[in-house]
């Protein structure tokens, strides 16, 4: 129990440990009035393998409250008390019942908040939790008028379909529909942790205040907002008329991008039902993690950890573990099926004491492990990983759900490397509106590479070259981190252009294009980069996309730049709004680059002249890379570190090269006496027939005349008629250093080291590349130091280092992908082939 200060006499409720592994605590909620202002409950426990027990678990947002309200536990007839915060008080206040017991699981109560082993064992078995209640009580906060005005809006209206067209150009509904959209944006919508509570969740129950509504019900209403607005922005047209609102254009322009639309069509696509109500999952982990960005994590691990459970290809390690150990259970047919579904899917580790470098680290080669080797680095240019929290940051200093808090190093020196996409680089976020609101909107363009679906692919700028498994590795030095990757040099940044700026396009870009007469066609080559060369969903772009450029952009550049969006909304031309919105959404916070072959193309604002064009093998679009070269310094460095580090693996390959040796000796002197048993009883059984044979051919005076020779047995003797055994061979000594193919190429073998150990382990190394040999700081014949400097000490300039000298020297920051006009659908490996470019490996940083 942890102290604490009391609580009018009471101590804090002491946790004690659960009984079994798959046990958890359930909190009995005892009946009480709307106004009584104490909660009491009791905690109980409960085995959700052997015990079928109804209960509801409770889906809430933790938010940033204080922990100071007291709730009371009732527990073997004393009571105690816990703390939480107020939003969890109303929550419990708003599902009291009157007159009954309401048995619920509440993660902040139901698990030991300070306990980490309880947490790393409870988070996994969350799916099972939320699977195995009768319901999930969604709690969005207390009501007002405005959420009462959505949630009447979309039951007495919304959801009466033969008026909805009559609805949505009805200007008197605009206040309707922005309160409908004002409860889509509460925080709960915006948890990551709500995708597995709801898509697992066999019933589901929205409360807000006094107000309820089936998640069914809301997601259908939710489901006709997105559509009508998406497809033909008719309630965008209709707030406009409202002098209320400001006379805003676009008002429900990104809804599509909030939680509640993103959520309601996730739990729609995520699941495949059988007959028996079993659920497959259908979408990978790598989709689910890149398409669900908006989704927060209060910490970072569980952009990956909360939606384990509901990948089609992966699960967390405990599930499956539990899974396969249940199937042997009384209700085996139910279980044994659950099991299967769960060895289908690759265990996951959950580990948050575990660096978060690391658990990047390890997603990253999961995806590309599990992903079409054609586009599996992919994953390094699609935003999706939260940046780690700041030393001193006040994020993160809130209490969170039931995921444990992250122990850290107690130096943490290194920086997040390039190849990692923070999810600062996502395409939209929530911005203030004029009137104090919060508003979804874009901030970025979308990703070239797309989502990670099998049904749609954008690009294939490395044609059908797959991602080189033997040189993809990662390696984790003192001060940064690297990932070596294969590819080749495509170009090189020549001119990069001004950035677009709220998807506006420039009066530069048009003079760097030449395009000068409104009368003529734009250049095929811009038009197509404008758009990066698609239409919506990644197909080939319409025909009249280049109609619709010629129409719009010399007549609007009178103010220096064309303003995308005002053609959007108050122009009069659905085709060119089309037009623009795609546009947008290609070069929003872009520039326009020319590259030294004459290619145009499209890069982030932060590309440099003078930064390399570059292929890699298995990613679909062209990326830029920023050539660095390591100094002296860097290099000993990393000559000491590699060093250091083969030292330990050859301390840990020679102590399992001896436990090997020592147990293959163990193995065949136990060989040996077993063969020397069963000779022995082989032995005793021929004697015994032969003394047997022996009496039965013996005359019948001469038996009671001679007396029989008694039998001697080998338990007694040394082998009777047989030779004795040889004795075992003296054990040889254990080894005491690496077999010769473990050691470095110039040390010689140990010459008491055995020839041949088939059965020893080999040790668990990284597999060998040039980055990790030693570096050698002698001088070449040219008189050129190896470091990267000449005999003198001078540090030759970059201009005298050309890019076929030794990889070793340099390593490359990942600026992000990129649209080079002309060389996104293999082109590229027709380019090197014809050029005889050669591959090579970067390692990035």
């Amino acid at each position: 129990m942890h102290e604490s200060e009391d609580y009018q006499g009471l101590s804090e409720y002491p946790y004690g440990d659960l009984a079994a592994p798959h046990s958890v605590r359930l909190l009995n909620l005892r009946p009480g009035g709307e106004t009584a202002s104490e909660i009491v409950c009791e905690l109980i426990e409960e085995n959700l393998d052997t015990t079928k027990v109804e209960y509801e678990a409770l889906s809430w947002s933790w938010g940033t409250d204080p922990w100071d309200e007291t709730i009371r536990i009732h527990h073997k007839g004393v009571d105690y008390f816990v703390k939480a915060p107020l939003s969890l008080v109303s929550a419990l206040r708003a599902l009291r019942s009157r007159s009954a017991i309401r048995t619920l699981w509440i993660d902040a109560i139901c698990i030991n908040q300070q306990h980490s082993d309880e947490k790393n064992k409870q988070v996994p078995m969350m799916n099972k939790i939320y699977e195995s209640a009768t319901s999930v009580c969604i709690w969005l906060g207390e009501g007002d008028d405005d959420s009462k005005m959505a949630l009447n809006f979309i039951k007495h209206e919304v959801l009466k379909l033969q008026g909805f067209d009559e609805l949505c150009d009805n200007e008197a509904a605009s206040p309707k529909w922005r309160a409908m959209l004002n409860l889509m944006e509460r925080p709960w919508f915006s948890r990551r942790w709500v995708v597995q509570e709801i898509a697992l969740a066999n019933d589901a129950m929205i409360y807000c205040g006094k107000e309820t509504i089936p998640w069914k019900d809301f997601a259908d209403a939710v489901q006709l907002f997105v559509e009508v607005e998406t497809a033909t922005h008719r309630l965008s047209e209709v707030m406009k008329k409202d002098p209320k609102f400001y006379h805003v254009p676009g008002w429900f322009e990104y809804v599509s991008a909030l939680g509640a639309s993103l959520l309601v069509d996730a739990t729609g696509t995520l699941f495949r039902v059988s007959k028996d109500k079993a659920r497959e999952p259908l979408l990978s982990l790598e989709y689910l993690v890149s398409s669900l960005s908006v989704f927060e994590a209060v910490q970072p691990q569980d952009t990956i950890y909360a939606l384990l459970a509901i990948a089609k290809d992966t699960a967390p390690e405990a599930v499956i573990r539990g899974a396969t150990q249940s199937s042997v259970t009384p209700a085996r047919a139910q279980l044994n099926a659950w099991a299967y579904r769960y060895r289908m899917r690759k265990p996951y580790k959950v580990d948050y004491k575990q660096r978060l470098f690391d658990i990047y680290k390890e997603f990253i080669l999961f995806s590309i492990r599990q992903s079409d080797e054609t586009r599996a680095l992919d994953i390094i240019c699609r935003p999706w990983a939260p940046a780690p929290e700041k030393k001193g940051s006040k994020k993160g200093k809130r209490k969170v759900r039931a995921e444990p808090k992250i122990i850290k190093e107690a130096e943490e020196t290194r920086k997040m490397p390039s190849w990692i996409p923070r999810l600062s680089g996502a395409a939209y976020a929530m911005f203030p509106h004029p009137n104090g609101e919060m508003r979804v909107g874009r901030q970025n363009a979308d990703p070239l590479v797309g989502l990670p679906s099998l049904s749609q692919r954008n690009y294939s700028a490395a044609g059908t070259r797959k991602v080189d498994l033997s040189t993809l590795r990662f390696k984790t030095r003192s001060t940064y981190y690297s990932m070596y990757v294969s590819g080749f040099i495509l170009d090189r940044v020549a001119r990069v252009e001004v950035a677009s700026q709220g998807g506006n396009i420039p009066e530069e870009w048009v003079v760097e294009v030449g395009w000068e007469d409104e009368d003529d066609d734009p250049p095929q080559e811009f038009w197509r980069t404008l758009v990066a060369d698609r239409g919506r969903h990644g197909r080939n772009p319409p025909t009249y996309y280049a109609r619709a450029c010629r129409e719009s952009i010399l007549k609007g550049l009178q103010s220096g730049s064309l303003n995308t969006s005002e053609l959007i909304n108050n122009g009069r031309c659905s085709v060119v709004a089309e037009f623009f919105r795609r546009v947008q959404a290609v070069i929003w916070n872009r520039s326009l680059m020319r590259t030294e072959n004459d290619h145009l193309g499209i890069v982030r604002k932060d590309v440099q002249e003078g930064d390399l064009i570059c292929i890699l093998y298995g990613c679909s679009v062209p990326v830029i890379l920023r050539r660095k070269r390591k100094t002296i310094a860097d290099l000993e460095k990393e000559k000491k570190e590699d060093e250091e580090e083969f030292e330990k693996m050859k301390e840990v390959a020679t102590i399992r090269i001896q436990r090997g040796y020592r147990e293959s000796v163990e193995r065949r002197a136990r060989l040996r006496e077993i063969r020397l048993a069963r000779e022995r009883q082989e032995a005793i059984q021929r004697e015994e027939e032969q003394l047997a044979d022996t009496e039965g051919s013996l005359p019948a005076n001469q038996e009671e005349s001679q007396p029989v020779p008694e039998a001697k047995s080998l338990r007694s003797m040394n082998g009777a008629g047989k030779s004795k055994p040889k004795p075992p061979k003296p054990r040889p000594k254990p080894p005491s250093m690496l077999s010769p193919r473990l050691k470095p190429k110039n040390e010689p073998a140990h010459p008491q080291a055995p020839r041949e150990r088939r059965n020893t382990p080999k040790p668990e190394a990284e597999p060998s590349h040039p980055a990790d040999e030693p570096r050698r700081t002698g001088t070449d014949r040219t008189g050129t130091d190896r470091t990267g400097t000449d005999r003198t000490g001078t540090d030759l300039s970059d201009d005298a280092f050309p890019l076929e000298d030794d990889p070793k020297h340099f390593y490359y920051e990942l600026i992000g992908e990129c649209y080079v006009h002309g060389m996104m659908d293999g082109e590229a490996i027709k380019f090197q082939n014809d050029y005889d470019i050669k591959a090579q490996t970067f390692e990035l940083r």
